[in-house]
Order: structure tokens, then sequence, then C-alpha cells
């Protein structure tokens, strides 16, 4: 659906792609929820273990950064990895005020079996786009995400 709104011609534009855009992303955030509810974790531990898994052990606060947690939050999430075993706090040798976060075989097995699957239920969703337009798509993204920045 688009915009009802009788303003100018580039309102009337901006609005209409942001309502489709806020649209398409809470479908897919409605997808991930639901898959990974099925598995027991919230968006932010599926991160967290994501990051963990592709990139190898690392402190919290940069865990947070990758997955655009804030500290209280990410703080939070690693609480609950570590009580269900998925993730462990080693005290970093470096800097003993810091801990390191490393995935537990458990982690591991956990995020192996999910990510493939997730995956998938996203080029389902996808699957309409060309490979160019998702490459486009990726670059119109990354453009608002980077001017909102700045804002």
């Amino acid at each position: 659906m688009a915009t009802h709104y009788k303003g100018k011609p580039r309102e009337i534009k901006v609005l209409d792609a942001y309502i489709k855009l806020s649209r398409c992303a809470d479908s897919i955030k409605a997808m991930e929820e639901k898959f990974l509810s099925q598995h027991g974790l919230t968006s932010g531990q599926f991160g967290c273990l994501e990051t963990l898994y592709h990139i190898g052990p690392m402190c919290q606060k940069e865990i947070g950064q990758k997955i655009f947690s804030c500290e209280g939050n990410i703080t939070q999430i690693i609480d609950n990895l570590e009580k269900r075993s998925l993730v462990v706090r080693v005290r970093s040798e470096e800097d003993r005020r810091y801990f390191i976060i490393n995935l537990t075989p458990a982690g591991k097995e956990l995020i192996g079996k999910t990510f493939p699957n997730y995956v998938d239920q996203l080029k389902d969703k996808m699957s309409p786009l060309s490979d160019d337009e998702l490459k486009q798509l990726g670059e119109i993204c990354k453009t608002v995400g980077l001017s909102t920045q700045t804002a």
C-alpha cells in the first residue's frame, strides 16, 4: 500500500518507499523470529553466535559493535547464552579487565546446524530478486544507512 499523503512529489515518493521498506523489513523480521524461536534463540543471541562462529572469539564490546547491540544488552545476551552453555567467558590474558567470549562445542553445534537453514530461508525470501537486484538493494540500503549516521 502506498501513502495517502497529499504532499509534494518528493515527499510522497519518500514516504511510499519508506512504507515499502518497513513492511519488507517487518516481513523478514517475522520470518526470522519464527525460525529462531524454534531453536530457543532471540535475534541478538543468534547474531552473537553467528559472529563468534564466523569470526572467532572476541570481547563483548566487539560483539556488541558487530551486531549493533548496546553494552547492557550484549551483557544480557551473553549471560543468557552462557546459562545455556553455548558460550563461555575467558578472562583476557593481555588485559584482565576483559573477557573473551568463546563458543562452546554445544554453541558451535547449534549455530552450525541452524545457520545454513537460516540462510536458506533468507534466500527464499529474496528469491524474487536477481543477483544484480540483490547487489543494488544492498548498495541502496548501505547508502541510506550511512546517511542516517551523519544526521
